[in-house]
């Protein structure tokens, strides 16, 4: 759990809400253009990575393969058969 508070403190540190804003902002106008899809989905990527260094920074340098770590166990597996593009049925 102080991971996850750690990264979303800087989310709201780096005024993320607000940057998220103006992305959707400029899909909505520039919808048509494939490289404001591309930047967009940049900045969201680079925003990420820039809150976990800021979590790894506020946790300090022991944490970072337990930070690592979490963020793998958020990652979900799947278990059964089935195709990775299509999920199964409910």
């Amino acid at each position: 759990m102080r991971h996850v508070l750690a990264h979303e403190t800087a989310h709201a540190r780096h005024l993320d809400p607000l940057w998220s804003l103006l992305r959707s902002v400029c899909l909505a106008v520039y919808w048509f253009d494939p490289l404001v899809w591309i930047a967009a989905a940049v900045s969201k990527a680079d925003g990420e990575l820039a809150c976990d260094e800021a979590a790894i920074q506020a946790l300090g340098e022991g944490e970072r393969i337990p930070y690592g770590k979490t963020l793998l166990s958020l990652i979900p597996v799947r278990t059964g058969p089935g195709s990775p593009c299509c999920p199964p049925p409910p």
